[in-house]
């Protein structure tokens, strides 16, 4: 690609990134109105939904971030693979909004994270072939998919079986969500984004 082809891929892609920001923007900004909306009505949000919260707005900064960084070097280039990156991070950010607004169901919360990881893992086989090199890191992505499958089974499981200390099991996995969530950005951080 000649150095004008390439400038205008970059304008291209960084255009697209600042709708994505924007649509990061509003979906954030739209759960503080909820929560907002709800502490105000007579039902006021539960300790377990503001962990739940916490949780989410975790892994959304830290996709966030880390999305931007790996766009500085892996930003969208004007192939199959890139606008097929490009939707991904589209049905990303609705998916991070589903999870925000799951506050109040903490199954629908636990089963939406795996699907997340999981969307991860594809965007990374992408950005992959889109570079032709191993810029991305699927196989770990695929294992915390993994992992927060697990922890959605066990916490599925066991409420359904009706056993006591529920708050005891919710406790353990939000603290292993918690865990997990900061795990996989270190473990991408020392990946790194550029080969």
């Amino acid at each position: 690609m000649n150095s004008n082809g390439f400038r205008i891929t970059k304008k291209i892609s960084d255009r697209l990134i600042n709708l994505i920001d924007i649509i990061f923007g509003v979906v954030v900004a739209h759960s503080f109105m909820i929560i907002f909306v709800a502490n105000q009505s007579n039902s006021k949000l539960q300790l377990n939904s503001y962990l739940l919260l916490f949780l989410a707005y975790t892994a959304i900064v830290l996709s966030w971030m880390g999305y931007h960084k790996m766009m500085v070097y892996n930003f969208y280039k004007q192939n199959k693979y890139g606008y097929l990156r490009f939707s991904l991070d589209i049905l990303l950010v609705f998916l991070y909004a589903v999870l925000l607004y799951s506050y109040d169901n903490s199954i629908r919360f636990f089963s939406i994270l795996p699907i997340i990881f999981f969307i991860y893992t594809i965007g990374g086989i992408l950005r992959n072939k889109e570079y032709n090199n191993n810029v991305s890191w699927p196989k770990g992505s695929l294992m915390f998919t993994g992992l927060f499958t697990i922890n959605f089974l066990i916490y599925y499981i066991w409420t359904h079986l009706k056993i006591n200390y529920n708050i005891f099991l919710f406790n353990v996995i939000c603290g292993l969500t918690f865990i997990y969530l900061i795990w996989y950005r270190w473990k991408r951080e020392k990946k790194g984004f550029k080969k």
